[in-house]
């Protein structure tokens, strides 16, 4: 994903390797790494070529991400949480983002720029216990300076969404198809 050379590809996967860690692939290559300080925590590390960064989550009625470098203080992003998932993204030099589910099973997630013209396609897979993701970058986000921490990022806020939402989900599924509604 370095964008000061040319790409090998557009297309990376996400595969969970452990319970608190994820590798981004790309040709056979791990191109980026998520991981959780300990279980049950919105505190994480990311990485790749480009940078390390914290990620973590704050805020009850109001959340947010705040991503940082690692060892720095200023926010190197900012990801506003709608409530019905995705949000707003913000970067320091005024860009802003927009990460959003697609269908009523949130089975693919688009991040758009600020005039909506889609960058980036992350299609999510929970089986069997293991997350996981295709992404595909469009041509015209591999410009983007800050693509390596976008990418993370989304996938960061795609888990955990998804795990904030997996109890109330399964129970309002389980409680439509006891009904007969579905």
């Amino acid at each position: 994903m370095n964008s000061g050379t040319e790409p090998k590809t557009s297309s990376f996967t996400w595969k969970e390797t452990g319970k608190l860690e994820s590798q981004l692939v790309s040709g056979g290559e791990v191109v980026g790494t998520i991981r959780w300080d300990r279980g049950w925590s919105a505190l994480a590390t990311g990485e790749s070529t480009e940078g390390r960064w914290t990620f973590k989550r704050v805020g009850l009625l109001a959340p947010k991400i705040m991503v940082r470098a690692l060892g720095s203080q200023a926010n190197s992003a900012t990801l506003t949480i709608a409530w019905r998932g995705g949000g707003v993204i913000d970067l320091p030099t005024g860009e802003s983002f927009r990460l959003a589910p697609k269908g009523f099973w949130r089975s693919e997630w688009v991040l758009t720029d600020s005039d909506e013209r889609p960058l980036m396609t992350m299609k999510p897979s929970f089986a069997w216990g293991k997350a996981g993701a295709s992404v595909e970058v469009e041509p015209a986000a591999l410009s983007i300076r800050e693509l390596s921490l976008l990418v993370v990022l989304c996938w960061y806020s795609v888990l955990l969404i998804s795990y904030d939402n997996s109890d109330g989900d399964g129970s309002i599924i389980a409680s439509l198809v006891a009904t007969g509604t579905i």
